[in-house]
This record gives structure tokens, sequence and C-alpha cells, in this order.
């Protein structure tokens, strides 16, 4: 199986990601502090660099007053919204 992070929904993951955030009002650095991470490292997750779990979804999303089920309500609702879910990105490859 080819890693998501090449894939077109873990960017629309990414996205959604981010907009929660944005949308609770919480910087990258309040989310870090919660975290007890660096500000750099919620940067990292938030542009794909490093990848989470789904424990760390959790945290994450309790950090920025969310629940997963609302988060992942909303991933569902974006990739539903997006041309081309399946496809893999063609830009070039992190790794």
């Amino acid at each position: 199986m080819p890693k998501t992070i090449y894939d077109d929904r873990y960017g629309v993951f990414l996205h959604v990601l981010r907009k929660a955030r944005e949308d609770s009002g919480r910087r990258q650095a309040d989310v870090a502090a919660a975290l007890r991470l660096g500000q750099a490292t919620v940067s990292k997750i938030e542009t794909g660099e490093r990848r989470i779990d789904v424990i760390e979804l959790t945290a994450y999303c309790e950090a920025i007053g969310t629940q997963l089920s609302a988060f992942i309500i909303e991933l569902e609702r974006e990739l539903g919204r997006h041309p081309s879910g399946s496809q893999r990105r063609s830009a070039t490859k992190r790794k």
C-alpha cells in the first residue's frame, strides 16, 4: 500500500486539521503547549512533514476544543467535495 502522505486525501486531511485549529481561535503555540510539544512540531504536523496517529489526533482535537467525531464528520464532508479523492499527488514527494 502506498504511503497516504502522497495521496490527495492527505492534503484534505491537513487542510481540515489546520482549519479546525484556526476556527477554534487557537494558535499553533497554544496547541503545542497543550500537547507539550514545540510549536515547530505542530507546524510540521499541519504541513505534513510529520504524521500523527489516531491517538495523537484525538489529543490534537482535545487541545483545540473539539471532539474527534466532529473532526471526522468535517473531514468526510471535505473528502466528499474533493474531485479526486483517490488520486495520488503528482507533486514532488516528501520523504
